[in-house]
């Protein structure tokens, strides 16, 4: 199975303060707050050999000035944020798939023949969000690995019965998935058929691995 990642990174911040105001640039132990996540993504993608790229989706404004220049992540734009994480979502899974055919191209003008490549491989989207900073390396990795395992069409990290970020999308939900629409995630799809769902169980005393960053008191 190969791995994709995706940093959800284009919401409005409506709870935060400020509507002009994008949360995920406050600091949070002396860098934004959405840094922490991709830095830890960077960091899991060196470190295994099935998690093939990292995109990050974001709103018009200071996020996509700086990650667009950046070479080890796709910087996708969102223009129009309002619309909900579901437009979100359908970017970052358009972009995993541009990215599955360009390596498909690239495999076919090296080799001049497509007996084996990565479109024989199961894929997996797995979705983050920029405002849960506190999620840590090993969490990412045994739950990848865990899915993998589980032979699920998808999965999400649980703790106490709850369903929480990171999601993760085998290919044949894409379209589903493709289909939601608002402000609407992944986690539609996940209540829908919760027999399909692999649920990866958090131990109580890392609950803060999945706390988002809604309001400004939650920086303390």
């Amino acid at each position: 199975m190969r791995f994709h990642a995706v940093i959800l990174a284009a919401g409005l911040s409506s709870r935060f303060g400020d509507k002009n105001e994008n949360k995920l640039l406050a600091e949070l132990d002396g860098r934004p707050m959405y840094t922490h996540i991709m830095e830890r993504l960077l960091r899991v993608q060196e470190q295994r050999d099935d998690l093939d790229d990292l995109t990050i989706v974001c709103r018009p404004g200071e996020i996509y000035k700086t990650c667009r220049h950046d070479k080890r992540i796709f910087c996708v734009l969102n223009p129009h944020p309002e619309k909900g994480i579901s437009g979100t979502l359908k970017i970052g899974l358009t972009t995993v798939g541009c990215l599955i055919a360009v390596q498909f191209r690239d495999y076919v003008r090296e080799l001049g023949q497509a007996e084996r490549t990565t479109l024989d491989e199961d894929h997996a989207m797995a979705c983050f969000v920029a405002d849960e900073p506190y999620l840590q390396e090993d969490t990412i990795n045994s739950f990848l690995d865990s899915f993998k395992e589980s032979g699920k069409m998808m999965g999400a990290v649980s703790l106490n019965g709850r369903t929480y970020n990171p999601c993760i999308f085998r290919d044949d939900c894409w379209p589903d998935l493709n289909e939601l629409g608002g402000d609407t995630g992944g986690k539609q799809l996940i209540r829908q058929r919760p027999q399909d769902v692999y649920l990866y169980e958090l131990a109580p005393g890392r609950a803060r691995e999945v706390e988002d960053i809604d309001y400004k008191e939650d920086l303390h």
